[in-house]
């Protein structure tokens, strides 16, 4: 079986950042997308802003993440977001429940995004999820399910590569 790398996260980082106010965008600077939402101008986007298909090349893989570098995929970059899901009220999860729910939610989407299956494919992912202060304290619960090409540069999106 493949290695999922857990990055724990950095949706909540963001939220605190918030204060639940004013908009990520906003106070990184931004992004730029085009009318199909896809991004066309790179820049800081904040953790919890990101969207199935952004790509995006460094984050603080060291610790919380609030911000990643997001560029156009069209551009060289190692990852892309290729399914987020928003985990249900209640506890915050341990870490076992955690997994079991990025296996069960991003495995699937993996297969439906890149056309092959995780166990066949030469790609891995990870995840960001949120913190258990950002989940007490903001209400945080998205998962963000991430394509990771190993520091590989890579120029397009993944979607369909196994296909």
């Amino acid at each position: 079986m493949r290695h999922r790398l857990a990055l724990a996260a950095t949706l909540a980082a963001a939220s605190l950042l918030l204060g639940g106010c004013a908009s990520l965008t906003g106070l990184f600077g931004g992004v730029s997308r085009d009318e199909e939402g896809s991004i066309s101008e790179g820049g800081d986007l904040g953790a919890n802003e990101m969207v199935v298909g952004d790509c995006f090349d460094d984050f603080n893989q060291g610790g919380l993440t609030s911000s990643v570098d997001a560029i156009p995929c069209d551009e060289e970059h190692v990852y892309e977001v290729f399914h987020d899901f928003t985990l249900p009220e209640g506890d915050y999860p341990s870490e076992t429940d955690m997994e079991d729910a990025v296996t069960e939610n991003c495995d699937p989407a993996f297969e439906e995004f890149v056309g092959v299956s995780y166990e066949e494919s030469e790609l891995s992912y990870f995840y960001f999820s949120p913190t258990e202060d950002g989940w007490t304290q903001y209400d945080d619960r998205l998962i963000s399910c991430i394509i990771g090409t190993e520091g590989v540069r890579v120029t397009g999106s993944a979607r369909g590569y196994g296909a």
